[in-house]
């Protein structure tokens, strides 16, 4: 055999004894080519995302953070007890429904079946939202439901910093901080300021019973503009007149600290019946809007028919009093 042939046959059986060994394995003083072992192919402990190439999807959640705070509005008042920020499980596509819940209590201060149609956002640093959703069907007069403002927001929404703003541009519009850094609370409560006196003629006593100052008309659930109030007088009415007869808004002006003489604006006025002896007729009032703030000296003039006029008796009549 040539010396050529002779080193291409060593070469030959060179290779086929290394691949016999690497497909026996050997024992502990084999050949190591490098398999992983068992061992190496688990992964560390605590690894999480050793299984998920990494992801961390979020997860649903749901915070409560209580709020306890009053505020009035188009003649409603409402307890904002607490707010809800929650986000639900995300779906396949890894979308996740966040919201915010303000649940609150809606009493209605009017007489008549009412729903509350104020404007209502929720507000950050970040800007407005608005209610996606308002679940607050029609309130009976005088009485309270239970509903809830719901609101879309991000995953970091930040509801330290949030308020709740209830009311239109231009007109009062009430704030509810939901977190310490929220800002002020601005209610609009109303108030009722101390009031008696009243106007005696020779036919017709109005005696005065109290006074309410708001911002709001539970009557005709509407909201004052900015910068002014609703000043409504209380009276009771006792007519010497036998018969049938009325009080009229228009006959009611109100001159005011600033100068001005202010038409009605507003009035509960039926029928007075009368006798020679008097007979009482309850609850009447007449309602002004005036300039913020109230305080300061008013008189109440009233002009009325000349048939509840005798001889002597002041026309036009006043009544003169103070807000505080």
């Amino acid at each position: 055999m040539s010396a050529m042939l002779r080193m291409w046959f060593v070469l030959l059986v060179g290779g086929a004894m290394a691949l016999g060994v690497a497909a026996c394995g050997g024992d502990d003083d084999g050949l190591d080519i490098g398999l992983p072992t068992d061992e190496a192919t688990q992964p560390a402990d605590g690894d999480d995302d050793a299984d998920d190439g990494g992801t961390d999807e979020p997860a649903a959640f749901e915070e409560t953070y209580p709020v306890n705070q009053t505020v009035w509005h188009q003649g409603f008042m409402i307890e904002v007890t607490g707010a809800v920020f929650a986000g639900t499980e995300p779906d396949i596509f890894g979308d996740q429904d966040i919201t915010v819940t303000v649940e609150a209590t809606f009493t209605n201060e009017g007489e008549d079946n009412w729903s509350l149609s104020s404007d209502v956002v929720l507000v950050t640093p970040d800007g407005p939202r608005n209610a996606l959703l308002s679940d607050l069907a029609g309130v009976p007069g005088g009485l309270s439901v239970d509903g809830e403002f719901v609101f879309r927001v991000e995953r970091d929404f930040d509801i330290e910093t949030a308020y709740l703003l209830i009311g239109a541009g231009g007109e009062h519009r009430a704030q509810v901080p939901l977190g310490p850094d929220g800002g002020e609370l601005v209610a609009l409560e109303p108030s009722e300021p101390a009031l008696s006196g009243a106007i005696n003629l020779t036919m017709l006593d109005m005696t005065f019973t109290g006074a309410s100052l708001r911002y709001d008309d539970p009557v005709n659930h509407s909201e004052a503009d900015a910068g002014e109030l609703l000043l409504t007088l209380y009276f009771d009415a006792t007519s010497r007149r036998s018969g049938n007869w009325s009080l009229f808004a228009q006959d009611f002006t109100l001159a005011t600290p600033d100068g001005s003489n202010l038409g009605a604006d507003g009035a509960l006025l039926p029928g007075l019946p009368g006798s020679d002896a008097g007979t009482d007729t309850k609850d009447l009032y007449v309602r002004f809007v005036v300039e913020e703030p109230a305080e300061g000296s008013y008189t109440l003039n009233w002009a009325g028919q000349d048939a509840w006029y005798a001889e002597g008796d002041p026309n036009p009549a006043t009544f003169e009093f103070e807000l505080e």
